[in-house]
């Protein structure tokens, strides 16, 4: 159930990563100097031209337990976790907005597909199970048994980056990730209660068009979103203010 227009899941880890450093929070938010004060084990590595070849060049120096085989092409960004610990890779040639966003996305990967579960899974095999999690030692048959009847997502971070020779039912669940991660993403740098209570201040006229363009506006100019993200987010915001567009709104009629 959403509330307020945000997955209360969504919002908890947002104000969580912000709660030890809260005199970071502001608006556009300097995501990277927050996850540098942050007491997250995470490094930002920002290369100019970002591509799968840098990622690959650091994954041989680093003798880093992981193998990607993909096609040479540009990244925005890209995340690597091992051991309890995450690198975020960034496109230093993108715009400072998309770099921002960048950053906040592959934040919330850590944060949501590696972190949490890895947490969750201590707490329930106890330390024992580190060795599996760090990659020392295979899971024992009893263990992979319990992987399964747990509804703890997978301890392994697996990101999907070329799609064309997965199943449609890995490409659907690699969709929903990406979904959760954007929501994560965004409500971290522009958080949904803040949004709203700006935009009420403004008294705009509670129809969708009137708020949706000043919600776009505002994710742009105040909260540093990219022009995309900023224009589908505040068609949700708008959609959750009013509920919506009237008939004749849709149909075009004042």
């Amino acid at each position: 159930m959403k509330i307020g227009g945000v997955n209360p899941r969504t919002r908890e880890v947002a104000d969580q990563f912000w709660k030890s450093i809260p005199h970071l929070q502001t608006f556009p938010a300097d995501i990277e100097r927050a996850v540098a004060c942050s007491n997250l084990p995470i490094h930002i590595d920002i290369i100019p031209g970002l591509s799968i070849s840098d990622i690959e060049t650091w994954i041989q120096e680093h003798n880093f337990p992981a193998r990607l085989n993909k096609d040479q092409s540009e990244l925005h960004g890209f995340l690597l976790a091992h051991r309890g610990h995450g690198i975020i890779f960034v496109n230093g040639m993108d715009p400072l907005d998309e770099r921002r966003f960048t950053i906040a996305h592959e934040l919330a990967h850590f944060l949501m597909d590696y972190q949490l579960p890895r947490a969750r899974y201590l707490k329930l095999f106890g330390d024992n199970i580190l060795n599996v999690l760090n990659g020392d030692r295979m899971p024992t048959v009893e263990e992979r048994l319990q992987f399964i009847f747990t509804d703890i997502p997978s301890p392994f971070l697996i990101h999907t980056l070329d799609q064309r020779e997965i199943t449609s039912y890995e490409r659907t669940a690699v969709w929903k990730t990406e979904w959760r991660t954007d929501a994560l993403a965004i409500e971290i740098l522009a958080p949904f209660r803040t949004v709203v209570s700006r935009l009420r201040k403004r008294k705009i006229e509670k129809k969708f068009e009137p708020v949706f363009r000043q919600a776009a506006s505002m994710l742009v100019t105040d909260f540093g979103l990219p022009i995309g993200i900023a224009t589908a987010y505040a068609k949700h915001i708008s959609k959750s203010i009013t509920g919506g567009m009237t008939l004749a709104e849709e149909w075009g009629i004042k």
